[in-house]
């Protein structure tokens, strides 16, 4: 419960900082394609990196910091 609460947390200030990043982008049907893959890669990368952390906090042997 907790991650899918994390994940849903990391999802919406993604969105956020997507719209507010794109605000200049090239109105083009190009540049607008372009920029959804690149938001779609970014979203991916920050979920995994997300995820790894989550894992790693749940070992005890590692530092929670």
């Amino acid at each position: 419960m907790m991650v899918a609460r994390l994940l849903k947390d990391i999802e919406e200030l993604v969105r956020i900082a997507e719209k507010l990043l794109s605000l200049n982008i090239n109105k083009a049907i190009s540049g607008k394609d372009e920029n959804a893959n690149n938001w779609t890669l970014m979203r991916q990368q920050i979920r995994n990196q997300a995820m790894q952390v989550l894992v790693q906090s749940q070992d005890p042997s590692k530092d929670k910091f």
